[in-house]
């Protein structure tokens, strides 16, 4: 198969397509396509005209995948014009990488969250007038009265979120250690 043919067989795997979708949104997927499938170097205006979509959005968006690690550039100086042009490229090579520091700071998210259910106790309406969780402080100050209809806050015990939370934060864990 001639190489042309080869690279336009190329396809996004799901963690590339999961990755520009939240980084770029649709036309940043249909941009990461259009780079992962050709291996030459190609200008905003090009991908421009074979995306069909805005130049200036494309620019936005090269420029948000070079934020991100997943796209990089060469700078050229037109001789005529004096401008410069731009030649882009993915450097999806990066994608576990960027994925991999993503799920550490949900982690640490998580574990944030497990910390402060873990070192307070919570109290809610008795009438459940609400959804609102009270922490102890909270409720000491309320006089264990609830603010929308003054009844009485009771303890809610906590076990069942904590638990979710543990293993939430285990099943990422071993996610990370897999890649």
């Amino acid at each position: 198969m001639p190489k042309d043919e080869e690279d336009s067989d190329k396809k996004l795997n799901k963690l590339q397509k999961a990755l520009l979708l939240e980084i770029a949104g649709k036309d940043g997927m249909k941009i990461g396509q259009y780079l992962f499938q050709n291996s030459v170097e190609v200008t905003d205006e090009e991908l421009a005209d074979k995306t069909a979509i805005k130049l200036n959005l494309v620019r936005k968006i090269l420029y948000k995948l070079n934020e991100n690690k997943l796209a990089k550039f060469r700078r050229v100086r037109d001789k005529k014009s004096g401008w410069f042009i731009y030649y882009w490229s993915h450097d999806f090579d990066r994608i576990v990488e960027l994925v991999t520091m993503k799920q550490r700071k949900v982690l640490r998210k998580l574990q944030s969250r497990l910390d402060f259910e873990q070192e307070n106790m919570f109290f809610v309406c008795s009438q459940k007038c609400n959804d609102e969780r009270y922490s102890f402080d909270e409720a000491v100050e309320l006089t264990f009265a609830c603010p929308n209809c003054r009844g009485k806050l009771e303890f809610q015990q906590n076990e069942p979120i904590k638990n979710l939370l543990k293993q939430k934060i285990e099943a990422l864990k071993a996610e990370i250690v897999k890649q």
